[in-house]
């Protein structure tokens, strides 16, 4: 059975989203899942 998952984070701040983007890159470490997860940080100035 194969299971996906996708899921989105909106934060008010520059600073929270790269705090929570370095918290997922550990939780990747630390878990080692079978597929990698793509995790992209898109901030206003980039839109």
């Amino acid at each position: 059975m194969q299971t996906d998952f996708l899921a989105m984070g909106l934060y008010p701040t520059n600073e929270l989203a790269r705090d929570q983007q370095n918290q997922i890159q550990k939780y990747i470490e630390l878990f080692q899942p079978k597929y990698e997860p793509c995790v992209v940080r898109l901030s206003g100035q980039e839109l």
